[in-house]
């Protein structure tokens, strides 16, 4: 069967107007939505355990493949854990445009069927307006199920359909799901008896939370690469008039829709301030998507921490701070090598990385480094000819944006890897790394080099802190 075809335009007006008169739009994040799906790692790994067919799949025929290699039998509970925690990557630029939005009050409600914590985190990361927090509640344990809290407008409750991995308390094994939890599947259908919008469900992976999906005369928005197959939403619901389809152009996986859900709603939210208001005293009626200022006394809780997250009054040395990290493809492996002297300060949650070269980032894509800055604390510019041929425009650029900042909050450190005319570049002028900017690839031992470069890094995190 067929399903119509939305504009994004009409999910933006309908979202804006539903905030307006207190009507809330359920938001579901299915597994494509998730961390282990966007992790390249975790197919790769899983390539030799599936069938000789596997590495001709797509991506979205592997993924299911997988989740039938984890119900196999081939792998103890305790594997299958060490597996998760292995790949269960950080938050991306999508989960912070998310987190955003939710702030600002479009969306109170979530269901996740992602075990991870990539969105969570990015929530924790965003701040919002003065008395603003949200929960967290885990559906494997029933004291978790009968405590969710109401809907309120200065709250967000992220309900995880299949558990939490790092509470260990959690599945994988779904098929019948529901009948183990049977005081589960009543709520989730009285909460999904509402208007819905839908991003990234799979058939396979997700097929317990669609199969209880009830009949409405509310409004379905399924966005993802295709249109549902015949099989992921129930008869019902297929032949009723209330599902509507983003999946053209593929523009439905999830980074893309949420970038542009993202655009426009902040969009206008320029324009029309009545409608979304300022979020803090003082604060424009447009927040840029960068970190705020220490200074600001803005409070985030939640049921998973005990501190306030995001808050001027919070001591920083407990979070991780957001290293971005921008080197020429031609650098790779001297990269990598950074990246493992730099992996003791992620491992003890000094750090987390990102990464960016020019692949990923788009040839001709404007703004290539400030589109990833995200709430970035630190960028790590990893400076060779080659960097400096790439990048020198998107260097001036990205020192505009980070001298239009209110604070001087993002700490750029450039990395000297091999002999180039980088003190007439931008950020020229600012302290590099290796001492006194001598070349990795001039030291005796570029172990040494790296030592050097990590030693430098950790005094720059203690400032920060």
């Amino acid at each position: 069967m067929s399903f119509p075809e939305i504009a994004l335009s009409k999910i933006v007006w309908k979202l804006k107007f539903r905030q307006v008169g207190k009507n809330s739009t359920v938001l579901i994040l299915g597994s494509r939505a998730g961390s282990f799906f966007r992790n390249q790692r975790f197919f790769e790994t899983f390539c030799e355990f599936g069938d000789p067919s596997f590495g001709s799949l797509t991506r979205i025929e592997q993924f299911g493949k997988i989740y039938q290699i984890l119900n196999q039998g081939i792998f103890t509970a305790n594997d299958i854990d060490a597996l998760l925690h292995e790949f269960a990557g950080e938050f991306n630029q999508a989960d912070l445009y998310l987190a955003e939005l939710v702030r600002l009050g479009v969306f109170q409600t979530i269901l996740s069927t992602n075990v991870d914590n990539a969105f969570e985190r990015a929530l924790e990361r965003v701040a919002g307006p003065p008395g603003w927090s949200f929960d967290v509640y885990n559906c494997t344990r029933i004291e978790d199920i009968e405590h969710i809290r109401p809907e309120r407008p200065d709250y967000c409750r992220v309900i995880k359909v299949f558990g939490r991995l790092e509470s260990h308390g959690y599945t994988v094994a779904r098929t019948a799901y529901m009948q183990r939890h049977q005081k589960l599947a009543p709520f989730l259908e009285q909460l999904l008896s509402s208007n819905v919008l839908a991003i990234g469900l799979d058939p396979v992976w997700d097929a317990e939370l669609c199969r209880i999906i009830p009949a409405s005369d509310n409004e379905f928005w399924f966005v993802n690469h295709q249109e549902p197959e015949g099989y992921m939403l129930p008869e019902h619901i297929q032949l009723g008039y209330r599902v509507e389809c983003f999946t053209k152009d593929g523009l439905g996986y999830y980074d893309s829709f949420v970038a542009l859900l993202h655009e426009q709603i902040i969009s206008n939210r320029r324009s029309d301030p009545q409608i979304y208001p300022p979020l803090a005293s003082g604060e424009s009626a447009f927040a840029p998507l960068f970190a705020p200022s220490k200074e600001q006394a803005v409070t985030v809780t939640s049921t998973i921490h005990t501190t306030p997250i995001l808050s001027g009054k919070q001591d920083r040395s407990r979070a991780p701070l957001d290293t971005l990290v921008v080197y020429a493809t031609k650098d790779t492996r001297m990269f990598k090598n950074l990246k493992e002297h730099i992996a003791i300060l992620a491992f003890k949650k000094i750090v987390t990385l990102r990464e960016i070269n020019e692949l990923q980032a788009g040839q001709h894509t404007p703004q290539r480094i400030t589109g990833h800055m995200g709430y970035a604390d630190i960028i790590l510019l990893l400076f060779s000819a080659s960097f400096l041929e790439t990048y020198y425009f998107d260097l001036l650029e990205l020192q505009n944006s980070i001298d239009q900042l209110p604070t001087k909050s993002i700490k750029v450190i450039p990395i000297i890897l091999r002999p180039a005319d980088w003190r007439t570049a931008p950020f020229g002028d600012l302290t590099p790394l290796p001492t006194d900017g001598k070349p990795i690839l001039e030291w005796s031992s570029h172990d040494k080099a790296f030592v050097n470069v990590v030693e430098g890094l950790r005094a720059t995190i203690d400032d920060l802190h």
